[in-house]
């Protein structure tokens, strides 16, 4: 049995805890406990201040894994003066990974497929305006849930728009405007230290909350062997080991393009853990005793994240016609924010998204993709 630390509070604790409290002993940090420290699965949880935060607090623990982005920018940054293992790139590697313009001119360097991006900082809104053509999306360097996304139409509305998003999220790129006619998928890879390939998991988007484009609220677990293959090719050009999470959007019938990688635990690992797969385990074995798991994939099964799907809800005009319906609560169906198993956490999840969609700033944030 080892000690782990999950550090953050996503609702990803609650699901890596399940799949790794049977055998192990998990414990979980973050700066807003409020939800996590009613998950059912954690033997502690605490509270923890990032900017003061003692390194001395990690003393102990077999394993940290980071389960949001700003926790595993920090553990990535600290990696070598912890007295325990992390779950974590190097800062060269995780830097590049997380910074989704500097992904992009990766991608555009080595041919593999992405929308068109321009760098905002490199390029004046002019020049990427004439590369990248419009609808086009202002996407923040960092960030995540859509967060100071914002469509835009033309140079006039490019131009008087950037400086704001500038201001409060720092670098930001000019790209292609996919739209919702396309499919969007969401795909989980381990790639072991030795370069040998683990378990694989797919999913796909069906509803997301902005309606535009955002964080899913409705996904099904798929088998796509090509998209898994391309996804494969850019760990390797990054030389990339552990998990890893990309968000890609299909153009067309088979026209994947590579939107970002996510270089923590995502919010869908539930899915994962649904279709047979448990990469949380994978990371503790392989960082304990050097063994990884394989696992049976079984795709089909529907996840749900039922308060991101009440605002899907409120905003799409096709709320009554879904496929599948709205309305379906329990067949073949699991939810990313507890369910059953976790249902105190459940309900604090909702409290905490309905007292979010009341707060002005919050919804300012989410309302580029509206």
């Amino acid at each position: 049995m080892a000690k782990i630390l999950l550090f953050g509070a996503g609702l990803q604790v609650l699901s890596v805890a399940w799949s790794l409290k049977d055998r192990h002993q998990v414990e979980a940090c973050a700066e807003d406990i409020s939800v996590i420290r009613r998950c059912r699965s954690l033997t502690r949880c605490f509270k923890v201040c990032l900017e003061t935060l003692p390194l001395s607090t990690f003393d102990g623990y077999d394993l940290i894994i980071p389960v949001e982005e700003v926790y595993a920018e920090w553990l990535s940054l600290h990696r070598g003066s912890l007295g325990a293992k992390a779950a974590v790139m190097d800062w060269e590697t995780f830097s590049l990974a997380s910074d989704k313009t500097r992904l992009m001119a990766l991608c555009e360097e080595r041919g593999f497929p992405h929308p068109k991006t321009r760098d905002l900082e490199k390029y004046s809104p002019a020049e990427a305006a004439a590369y990248v053509g419009f609808p086009a999306l202002v996407k923040p360097s960092h960030g995540s849930g859509a967060r100071g996304i914002h469509l835009v139409h033309d140079l006039s509305e490019l131009q008087a728009i950037l400086p704001s998003i500038q201001a409060e999220y720092g670098s930001c790129a000019l790209q292609e405007f996919i739209d919702g006619s396309g499919e969007y998928y969401n795909v989980m890879l381990f790639r072991c230290r030795d370069g040998a390939w683990g378990n694989h998991a797919v999913t796909r988007i069906l509803r997301y909350y902005p309606v535009q484009g955002g964080s899913s609220s409705l996904c099904i677990t798929v088998e796509e062997p090509g998209l898994v293959r391309m996804c494969q090719e850019v760990l390797e050009a990054l030389d990339w080991h552990g998990f890893a999470d990309f968000d890609v959007l299909e153009k067309g019938s088979g026209d994947f393009r590579i939107i970002e990688v996510n270089p923590r635990i995502p919010a869908s690992i539930r899915a994962a853990e649904t279709a047979g797969v448990n990469f949380p385990e994978m990371i503790v074995s392989e960082a304990i005793d050097g063994t990884v798991p394989t696992y049976e994939y079984r795709p089909g099964r529907y996840l749900r994240c039922l308060g991101l799907d009440l605002a899907w809800f409120a905003h799409s005009n096709r709320r009554w016609k879904a496929s599948p319906s709205w309305f379906r609560f329990f067949r073949n169906t699991v939810y990313q924010d507890g369910g059953w198993r976790d249902f105190p956490a459940m309900m604090a999840s909702l409290w905490v998204g309905i007292r979010k969609m009341t707060d002005p700033a919050f919804r300012r944030k989410k309302a580029g993709m509206n």
